[in-house]
């Protein structure tokens, strides 16, 4: 069984600027799950904040835990009108990066160094002008076509996670901070789903899953390229999911215990038996407890309560 959908919280914030400041505070989420509980903390530094890192723990024989959706469609990529203005882009080579200058549906680059508002050259195909060549281009958000040349590129937005793909996962200390791509790991967001065209997070906003929250960044000059990121935030087990009287399967020792969905309650060894949506231990007394922590983020905050059954 999968745990409803609980009550998604407000929006969390967006990007939808063209720079934005790189100077970010560290990330230390740490995850106690003793008799269960988890909590994150923070320090400073002008450096990529540090991945959230859980405690070693050997998970090889614990059940594995809910399966985030994973078979969204390829979101594919907005293209540009075909070009006849010669420039620096066809000669350039893979990896190098370019300003565009032009205007309307004639492009314009030229070579500048890599990095946000800029366009990298991902793939390029000589004699062919189709810009279906691109398809299937990793990393490719825009094409370029000429009459005997077709480009590959990667539009470079604000920050690192702008440019993430379904299912990477990415973190920023804010909501309106830089983020960056990370390891998939408790304490980041997933990306379940990515669109362009748009600034609009409806389509996020009608999901019916473990979606949580969403981000948007913006092309000023090809709002074609306007992106939304659907994000659902990664956490250790399932438990955050599981509402009172939900069967569960408890699973682990003292330091290293999980709570997960059970296909029915005969298969379960245990119930949730409460459940706020803050993380306080006392909260479920003489019971057994499971929360998370995220200071930063404090509506994914939790704590269930838990017997065996």
């Amino acid at each position: 069984m999968r745990f409803p959908r609980p009550k998604r919280p407000p929006d969390m914030g967006t990007a939808g600027v063209l720079l934005l400041s790189a100077l970010v505070l560290p990330l230390i989420v740490g995850l106690l799950a003793g008799v269960l509980g988890a909590t994150a903390a923070g320090g400073g530094s002008s450096a990529k904040p540090t991945t959230p890192q859980p405690p070693e723990i050997d998970l090889s024989e614990l059940p594995t835990t809910a399966d985030y959706p994973t078979d969204y469609p390829d979101p594919g990529y907005p293209t540009s009108a075909a070009t006849t203005t010669a420039n620096e882009a066809h000669t350039a080579a893979v990896g190098e990066c370019f300003q565009d200058y032009g205007s309307g549906s004639t492009s314009d680059f030229r070579t500048v160094s890599c990095g946000p508002g800029t366009y990298q050259l991902i793939e390029r195909f000589e004699g062919v002008s189709a810009q279906s060549y691109c398809d299937g281009v990793e990393d490719t958000n825009w094409v370029v076509t000429y009459s005997d040349q077709v480009l590959c590129l990667e539009y470079q937005y604000a920050d690192e996670a702008g440019n993430a793909a379904i299912g990477d996962c990415v973190y920023g200390e804010q909501a309106d901070g830089t983020w960056y791509q990370y390891e998939c790991e408790p304490g980041t967001f997933k990306v379940v789903d990515r669109y362009y065209g748009s600034t609009s997070t409806d389509r996020c906003d009608a999901r019916q899953d473990y979606y949580r929250t969403s981000r948007w960044y913006t092309n000023p000059d090809q709002s074609q390229l306007d992106a939304v990121l659907c994000l659902t935030y990664q956490f250790a087990d399932d438990s955050y999911y599981a509402a009172k009287g939900n069967c569960v399967v408890a699973s682990g020792g003292e330091g290293n215990l999980r709570l997960y969905a059970a296909p029915d309650c005969d298969s379960a060894n245990a119930v949730i038996t409460g459940r706020t949506n803050e993380y306080n231990p006392e909260f479920c007394r003489d019971h057994g407890w499971r929360g998370w922590r995220d200071d930063r983020y404090s509506w994914v905050n939790y704590t269930v309560c838990w017997r065996r059954k």
